[in-house]
């Protein structure tokens, strides 16, 4: 998992070397698939799309509103919809 956090990694200027945008690309969809994989050992299950919209949309008892423009995660959408999770 570390390994295909590199590019990703906001300390990356101090690599020595420099990643294609394939090669991003392939340890972007491996880092995924790893938290994925994580994530369903440690009991955690996928939230559709549907449901986090209803929890978003809910007031909070505490008054607390949220707002997501899912727009800004369309690059990731086939990501996201398999890595939103709720523990069990």
């Amino acid at each position: 998992m570390k390994q295909n956090y590199l590019p990703f990694s906001p300390d990356n200027e101090l690599l020595s070397r420099d990643y294609s945008s394939q090669e991003c690309k392939i340890m972007e969809e491996e880092l995924f698939y790893e938290i994925d994989r994580v994530l369903n050992r440690a009991n955690y299950e996928v939230l559709t799309k549907d449901m986090l919209n209803k929890a978003i949309n809910k007031t909070s008892p505490y008054g607390v509103e949220v707002n997501v423009n899912f727009e800004d995660f369309d690059e990731h959408e086939d990501i996201f919809s398999w890595t939103i999770h709720t523990k069990r």
